[in-house]
């Protein structure tokens, strides 16, 4: 089942490029579809489906991403550009 990510002002960066077609990006292996050229850290902790509290901190890895960025990981306030079937996993990371 494909999910559709709702787009809300503050996952769009205001120069960012919607797309001509929906693309299907998987996020914890879960798909979604995608409406703009890039997705934001945050915009994918929101999708993870992960709990959240404003102590965690998440670590972003991206796979089968476009020749610009094709794998890597992703921080805090960054944001990547996608392509269709790009592969996220966001996981917790462990304080000390």
């Amino acid at each position: 089942m494909t999910e559709t990510t709702e787009i809300n002002e503050h996952d769009i960066d205001p120069d960012d490029i919607r797309l001509p077609h929906p693309y299907k990006i998987f996020v914890n292996t879960r798909p979604h579809i995608h409406l703009t050229k890039h997705v934001r850290y945050e915009h994918l902790v929101k999708v993870s489906g992960m709990r959240t509290s404003p102590d965690q901190k998440f670590s972003i890895a991206y796979s089968d991403g476009p020749p610009a960025n094709p794998e890597g990981e992703m921080g805090e306030g960054q944001r990547v550009e996608i392509k269709n079937g790009m592969m996220f996993d966001v996981a917790p990371t462990n304080l000390s």
